[in-house]
């Protein structure tokens, strides 16, 4: 999540209600419930995009380890 905000500069859930609760800013993760790359980023970067977006993924099972998410990271530098 941190590093979307850093990348977009924006964050990574709704802002329609900045009052909603954790418990409810969870539950629009938990559902993929995010905003779209459009519009949000700097500049395309694809392959980073992808990076991020794979540890994003509401599927546990195919979310990749903290370990696999810094090589793929180091690998685009």
């Amino acid at each position: 999540m941190v590093i979307y905000a850093c990348w977009t500069g924006t964050y990574l859930i709704s802002t329609r209600d900045t009052t909603q609760s954790t418990p409810d800013l969870r539950k629009e993760l938990a559902l993929g419930q995010v905003k779209p790359w459009t519009g949000t980023r700097p500049w395309p970067f694809t392959a980073f995009e992808e990076t991020i977006a794979s540890g994003l993924q509401a599927d546990r099972a195919r979310r990749p380890t903290a370990r696999a998410l810094q090589h793929a990271f180091e690998s685009l530098a």
